[in-house]
């Protein structure tokens, strides 16, 4: 009786047999299914998106106090966009900038509101001190 691995039996049999199989050679010499191949690759174009699209972001979060900015390079992109020449990663970076720039709008008028602005001062429980002696001293009986 003769054994054969698997990987023999693949180099042993008919033509018709391992292209119905649709393997294809792994890294390390493995068969791997075609499927398993697309699955691979989509997954490596996931990263590189991902990838890219963590650098956008962390370019537009250093300008989040600085809007203007970030809309000037907002319409750099729609001026490419409007000429028909924005590629993927444009559009990725459009679509991050676009929310950093209404980030950095709802902050400058949160900002806005805040007014009288907070100040923070080690001289104010001192005052406030004194104010509470002097209207103490001014309810006082003589």
């Amino acid at each position: 009786m003769l054994v054969m691995h698997a990987q023999d039996a693949l180099t042993h049999a008919p033509a018709c047999c391992v292209a119905a199989h649709a393997l294809v050679l792994g890294s390390s010499s493995h068969p791997r299914r075609a499927a398993d191949a697309f699955r691979k690759e989509q997954r490596k174009k996931e990263i590189a998106r991902n990838k890219l699209e963590r650098k956008y972001t962390r370019e537009a979060v250093s300008n989040r106090d600085k809007p203007e900015e970030i809309r000037k390079q907002l319409l750099e992109i729609i001026e490419l966009e409007e000429q028909g020449t924005l590629n993927k990663a444009n559009k990725l970076k459009k679509k991050v900038l676009q929310d950093a720039y209404d980030h950095a709008l709802k902050k400058k008028q949160v900002s806005a509101r805040r007014w009288p602005p907070r100040t923070h001062t080690a001289a104010a429980p001192a005052q406030r001190q004194q104010q509470w002696q002097q209207q103490w001293q001014q309810q006082k009986p003589e």
